[in-house]
């Protein structure tokens, strides 16, 4: 397949852009103008079309040219147009500076933050022939520049994906409030001691998965059921029985609406110092689609949760509550964009309900420890030394 380059110009340099489009389709390149019919659909928004044409392009080409003067100490001078320029930062932070070339057509002022950039220059006719033979060099190192950032994606997902040893990653403190903890763990469930109520991520019809299916609800499943001593298999499904008990106790229908909360009492978890398991509804089902996760849900359902769980301490001594990656697993919501709304719920959480004094909030893979650690620290959290 041939590697797909996004070119950007100004009105005034889509002459230049179209010499340079065809010469790149002569070289192996298909060329994406940004004037290519269907590239930009009626009521799309220019600036979400940008990043997600940069997530499917190979490398971005962009002109600049002299087409705005700008007063700088008394003196004009020709600039690119300001969109072009917000073009080339889209695709350069995207798809990195190998894969985005700059074309300069005759001599306008660059932008101080490019102080150093080298430019294809064109202009004059043997600066053109130059320019012609540097643009071919690097249609034809193309398809090795993205094999190798193809790679180093997938090394990165990979590292992402790694398992993590059980233990605490840090401990945070909230600026607002310093009193209440809040922790990153990692690790395998089977190592959570004496938290009083862990989370789990269930579908809106409230089924737990399998024991031995990868996600949190089916090893708690297993974690909580009642087991033979010799051979470890399940004699009876507690966790099962316990959210069936609890369903029928408050009269729930199914499907609950995404967000919902169901605490159910434990059992072979007791061992491990966890009191109750909540079953929060962040999973919707569709036929012949499957189980998605619903990212507008994490917020409510962790409130939610809150809430449920300031009605348990009023009957008994709770303090503690883990709450898993929503939808980061299986669900296949973006771990960034969960952390960010797990961290502002369970802020908002600790700001409201009093009776939570400990939060903690679990990572399984690397990907997931890193997000919440972003987040955090972009909220202002502070780590306690």
């Amino acid at each position: 397949m041939k590697p797909k380059a996004f070119l950007a110009s100004s009105t005034q340099s889509k002459p230049l852009m179209d010499r340079i489009g065809g010469w790149l389709e002569g070289w192996g390149i298909s060329a994406m103008p940004w004037d290519s019919p269907g590239l930009f659909q009626p009521g799309d928004y220019i600036l979400a079309r940008l990043l997600e044409i940069s997530e499917q392009a190979d490398a971005a080409l962009v002109i600049f040219g002299e087409e705005d003067k700008k007063w700088y100490h008394e003196e004009a001078q020709p600039q690119p147009r300001d969109n072009v320029l917000i073009e080339y930062g889209i695709f350069a932070s995207r798809l990195g500076r190998e894969r985005t070339v700059v074309c300069r057509r005759g001599a306008p002022k660059n932008a101080s933050d490019l102080g150093g950039l080298i430019f294809v220059q064109f202009g004059r006719k043997l600066e053109d022939a130059k320019a012609k033979e540097r643009l071919q060099y690097w249609a034809e190192s193309l398809p090795e520049l993205v094999r190798r950032a193809r790679e180093k994606e997938s090394q990165a997902r990979k590292a992402e994906a790694v398992a993590l040893p059980s233990g605490v990653d840090v401990s945070l403190r909230l600026p607002s409030n310093p009193g209440r903890q809040i922790l990153i763990m990692t690790g395998s469930l089977r190592d959570v001691r004496d938290i009083d109520v862990i989370v789990s991520s269930e579908n809106t019809d409230l089924q737990p998965a399998r024991y031995y299916d990868r996600s949190m609800s089916g090893t708690l499943r297993y974690l909580d059921a009642v087991r033979r001593s010799g051979d470890l298999r399940v004699e009876e499904d507690a966790y099962l029985q316990s959210l069936d008990l609890a369903k029928a106790k408050e009269q729930v229908r199914v499907p609950v609406l995404t967000g919902a909360v169901l605490p159910a009492p434990t059992t072979g978890l007791k061992e491990q110092g966890v009191q109750y398991v909540f079953h929060a509804a962040m999973v919707r089902g569709e036929v012949e689609v499957g189980y998605s996760a619903v990212e507008e849900a994490i917020e409510r359902g962790i409130q939610n949760c809150f809430g449920r769980f300031r009605e348990l301490s009023r009957d008994k001594p709770l303090r503690s509550i883990l709450f898993p990656m929503f939808g980061s697993g299986i669900g296949g919501l973006e771990a960034d964009r969960v952390a960010k709304h797990m961290i502002t719920a369970v802020q908002n959480g600790l700001e409201k309900y009093p009776e939570v004094t400990q939060v903690v909030l679990f990572a399984h893979v690397e990907g997931h420890r890193r997000a919440l650690r972003e987040a955090a620290a972009a909220a202002g959290w502070k780590e306690d030394h």
